[in-house]
C-alpha cells in the first residue's frame, strides 16, 4: 500500500479667497474716506545725504537681483515638485551578487548597518541566480473550508501513484474532476454512464481534449507529468476496476463507487484516501467496518450537508464545505447525490 495522502493542513477642504474690499457705499470707485488717491510718479531719486550712483552700476544691481529673484522662484518650484529636474543618470552596479560586488568592508555604513539598496539596478550572475528560489510549502488541490474557514487542500497528485476512493455520486465525482482540470491535469473518465460526462470537457474547460470518456473499463496507456498530471476516474458503479491499470508518478486514479456495499469495501480499504458524501445508514454501518471509524464518526457521516465532504486518511479526518463557485453551479448545477 502506498504512503496516505496528507491532507496539507477628514479630508482637507480649499475655502475660496476673500474677495477684495470694494468702494464704500455711495462713493466713486478710487476713492475712500472722501478723499482722493495719492498719485506717485516713478523716477529715480536719491536719499537725503547721498550721492547718486552712476547708470551702469544701478543697471548692474537691478540685473543681479533679478537673477537671485528668477532663481528663488525656480527653487521653491522644484521644492513644490511643479518643475521636473532631470535626473543623473546612475551608473550601473559591477556583476557579480543581486546587489553588485562587496570585494571590502568599505561599503558597510558605520555601526555595521548596510547601505541604501540602488533601486533599479539590481542584477545577479548566472552563479547568483543558480542560489536563489521561492520556497513553498506547495497547498496541493484545495477542495474547500472546515467549519474554521480555513482551506482544506490534499495533494491529489504526486511524485507517486496515488489511488482515491470517493463514495458519492456524479457530482461530487465531477468537482473533484472540475478542480483538477484548474490544476492542469488530463481527464480520463472510464464509466459505466457516459451520459452523465457527455460534453463534460466542453462544459469545464471549453476544450473537448482535455477530457476523454470512454465506455466501462477499458484498457489505458496515459503519461503524466508534474506539469500535466493524470486523473484516471473509475465511475463503474459500486464496485472498483476489476483490473486497475499500473499507474505511475503523477498519476491518480480515483474510484467511484456510487452506492457504498460490501463488494465495494476492498475499494476503500486499500487507497490512499476516502472522500464521502453523506452515507445512509447501510452506507455508514459498512464504511465504520472497513475504515474502523468509532460510533461518533459513522453518525457524523449520516449527518453531512449536500455540499459537505468527509475526508478519511492520513490519521486525520477532516469535514469540508465545498462551497462551489458560481462557475462550477453553472457547470455541475446544485449540489446532490
Amino acid at each position: 500500500m502506498t504512503r496516505p495522502i496528507e491532507p496539507v493542513q477628514q479630508r482637507g477642504v480649499l475655502s475660496a479667497p476673500a474677495p477684495a474690499p470694494g468702494p464704500a457705499q455711495g462713493q466713486p470707485a478710487g476713492q475712500a474716506g472722501g478723499q482722493a488717491p495719492h498719485v506717485r510718479v516713478a523716477g529715480p531719486q536719491t536719499a537725503p545725504g547721498t550721492q547718486a550712483q552712476p547708470d551702469d552700476e544701478r543697471a548692474a544691481e537691478a540685473h543681479a537681483a533679478a537673477e537671485a529673484e528668477a532663481e528663488a522662484s525656480a527653487q521653491t518650484l522644484r521644492v513644490a515638485g511643479l518643475v521636473a529636474t532631470a535626473p543623473t543618470p546612475p551608473s550601473g552596479p559591477p556583476g557579480g551578487t543581486v546587489y553588485g560586488n562587496r570585494d571590502d568592508e568599505r561599503d558597510a555604513a558605520p555601526g555595521g548597518r548596510q547601505p541604501g539598496l540602488r533601486i533599479g539596478w539590481h542584477t545577479a550572475s548566472l552563479t547568483a541566480l543558480n542560489t536563489m528560489g521561492v520556497r513553498s510549502a506547495g497547498t496541493g488541490l484545495v477542495l474547500g473550508a472546515d467549519h474554521n474557514q480555513q482551506p482544506v487542500p490534499i495533494r491529489l497528485f504526486r511524485p507517486e501513484p496515488t489511488r482515491v476512493t470517493l463514495v458519492g455520486g456524479v457530482w461530487a465525482a465531477q468537482m473533484l474532476a472540475f478542480r483538477a482540470l484548474a490544476r492542469g491535469s488530463q481527464i480520463i473518465v472510464m464509466t459505466v454512464d457516459p451520459a452523465a460526462w457527455h460534453g463534460f470537457g466542453d462544459r469545464a474547460v471549453g476544450r473537448a481534449d482535455r477530457v476523454a470518456v470512454l465506455h466501462g473499463e477499458q484498457p489505458a496507456t496515459v503519461t503524466a507529468t508534474a506539469r500535466r498530471p493524470v486523473l484516471v476516474v473509475h465511475d463503474l458503479g459500486t464496485t472498483g476496476p476489476s483490473s486497475p491499470p499500473a499507474a505511475g508518478p503523477w498519476q491518480t486514479q480515483l474510484t467511484v463507487l456510487r452506492r457504498l456495499e460490501e463488494p465495494g469495501a476492498p475499494a476503500v480499504r486499500s487507497c490512499d484516501l476516502v472522500v464521502l458524501q453523506r452515507l445512509h445508514i447501510t452506507e455508514a454501518a459498512v464504511a465504520g467496518t472497513a475504515l474502523q471509524l468509532d460510533p461518533q464518526s459513522v453518525q457524523r457521516l449520516q449527518m453531512l450537508e449536500n455540499e459537505m465532504l468527509a475526508l478519511i486518511g492520513g490519521g486525520a479526518n477532516r469535514y469540508l464545505w465545498l462551497h462551489p463557485t458560481s462557475t462550477e453551479r453553472q457547470t455541475m448545477g446544485d449540489a446532490w447525490r
